[in-house]
């Protein structure tokens, strides 16, 4: 669903300097599923590396690091989606909560 979110936000901006990309923590099964929905799918080399507890938080940090802007759906203040948008802020990267729009 977010990604089609974001596919629309590209197509109606006409913001072509941007990619999709799906990062997960561990070893993908159903790689050719995904790309029919991301431009990329990758494996965050920094996660794999990392204790299987951690790993999720270790591929936010490092998704975070690479964005230049970071689209989240925030509810609550608190989670992993929330300590990763904590993370956005204190690196100045710009964030939209697309929760905030919701009426």
């Amino acid at each position: 669903m977010a990604a089609s979110a974001v596919r629309s936000a590209k197509r109606e901006l006409d913001y072509g300097n941007s990619e999709i990309v799906y990062v997960a923590e561990r070893h993908v099964r159903n790689i050719a599923e995904l790309e029919q929905y991301y431009d990329r799918v990758e494996v965050c080399s920094e996660a794999a590396n990392s204790h299987f507890k951690a790993a999720i938080q270790t591929r936010n940090k490092a998704m975070v690091e690479r964005s230049d802007m970071v689209i989240c759906c925030i509810e609550h203040n608190f989670g992993g989606a929330y300590t990763a948008v904590k993370y956005a802020i204190k690196l100045g990267k710009k964030v939209v909560n697309v929760a905030q729009d919701q009426v």
